[in-house]
């Protein structure tokens, strides 16, 4: 539990540097949890950091990016690492 607030600092503090910060509420099986997502962007993409605090903390951090596909649109893709209980 320390090491996900830990990273949660971490994340805090590098989003306020050059990034950005949501907070919000999560619904997971009936049930309400605050969420913190933070994330900074890094040139080919976006580096991102979510804590949810509940009954079951939860920890993340992940990358997401895209891909310019002309006059079709975008390709979208990420990898998220999560760690936490449930």
């Amino acid at each position: 539990m320390k090491r996900i607030w830990w990273a949660g600092w971490v994340v805090l503090g590098l989003t306020l540097a050059q990034g950005r910060l949501e907070a919000g509420v999560y619904g997971v099986s009936g049930s309400l949890a605050s969420t913190l997502e933070g994330g900074f962007t890094l040139e080919p993409g976006e580096v991102y950091g979510k804590l949810q605090v509940g009954q079951e903390s939860r920890g993340a951090l992940g990358l997401s990016s895209s891909l310019a596909l002309g006059p079709l649109g975008y390709l979208a893709y990420g990898l998220q690492a999560e760690v936490g209980g449930g």
